[in-house]
């Protein structure tokens, strides 16, 4: 908890935000279709699903798309960790 906020958008890309003053900090942009949902993983980092059939790993301090995960064929509405804390 340090005051940021993330969002996903149709327009493919996740915003991160100061909470407190409502400024965009940073956009994250890797995905090819709208984000339908986001989880931020115990190790700080967050994931990302997507209509383009896709789930992304980020590093979103540094804005960088570390993973993707393929194998749908269809978009992702949700994602959620496993009680061990994998994805």
């Amino acid at each position: 908890p340090d005051g940021r906020l993330a969002s996903a958008s149709r327009d493919n890309t996740i915003k991160i935000w100061k909470f407190v003053d409502g400024i965009s900090v940073k956009t994250l942009k890797g995905h090819t279709d709208s984000l339908w949902y986001l989880s931020l993983l115990p190790d700080g980092r967050l994931a990302s699903a997507s209509r383009d059939n896709t789930i992304k790993i980020w590093k979103f301090v540094d804005g960088i798309s570390v993973k993707t995960l393929k194998g749908h064929t269809d978009s992702l509405w949700y994602l959620s960790l496993l009680p061990d804390g994998r994805l």
